[in-house]
């Protein structure tokens, strides 16, 4: 899914969880975001590859040598359950609100219908090789390539807006 949404299931998440502190919250949304953190490292490969970061379905066929090399390694694992997994247990260890991993597993619970092509989402990697694929690319449907993409997130954006201002 896109991080507009992730970033938003993350506040609103924040904002019902009960008895958070302020700078839990704000880890909470952080955690909603962390396991595209390297998204910039996809965008840095795709502009070496073709001249520009616009991403498309020859795009990933273009890059399909990368796709199973080093530079989706931190991909792989922050999108598998081992990641939140671990999280859990330091959540646990250290009396961290549970509601950290809770938002690492909502963003691979969002990701795996919306991850088809090549990014299926490899859950029991480091054990498991096999790709679980979603029933389309949130990043290839017109929807999130034209102008109603900043509408989305304008209304996004204003909604969470409120819940920070109403209840943070």
């Amino acid at each position: 899914m896109d991080m507009g949404t992730h970033l938003f299931v993350g506040i609103v998440t924040a904002t019902v969880w009960p008895h958070l502190s302020h700078e839990q919250q704000i880890i909470t949304v952080i955690f909603a975001l962390l396991p595209d953190s390297f998204e910039w490292l996809h965008q840095m490969v795709r502009k070496k590859e073709n001249g520009h970061n616009h991403l498309s379905v020859n795009d990933y066929n273009k890059l399909a040598s990368h796709i199973g090399g080093w530079i989706m390694l931190p991909y792989i694992f922050l999108h598998s359950l081992f990641a939140p997994l671990i999280f859990f247990g330091l959540s646990w260890i250290y009396d961290w609100p549970m509601v950290y991993s809770l938002m690492w597993f909502v963003h691979l619970l969002l990701d795996l219908p919306s991850h088809k092509l090549k990014l299926g989402l490899k859950l029991w990697w480091p054990f498991s090789q096999k790709r679980l694929h979603g029933f389309f690319d949130w990043w290839l449907a017109p929807f999130f390539r034209g102008w109603e993409l900043w509408g989305y997130w304008a209304i996004l954006s204003v909604v969470s807006v409120i819940l920070i201002r109403k209840f943070w």
